[in-house]
């Protein structure tokens, strides 16, 4: 397992993300969904509820 510093890429399975109607998520999790509270905070992995926040443009 290669060492990797905070916010390089190992390229893992947990860092690999799909687009799913209009949702970005983890390919390895079928539950959390990429979600922007607002726009000045950083996207953060939330609960996937279909609110707004969770959806992106093509």
């Amino acid at each position: 397992m290669s060492r990797t510093r905070r916010g390089h890429r190992s390229g893992a399975a947990h860092q690999k993300f799909v687009r799913d109607r209009g949702t970005v998520r983890p390919s390895a999790a079928t539950g959390p969904c990429l979600t922007q509270a607002t726009a000045r905070q950083p996207p953060r992995l939330r609960n996937c509820d279909g609110s707004a926040g969770q959806r992106f443009a093509p």
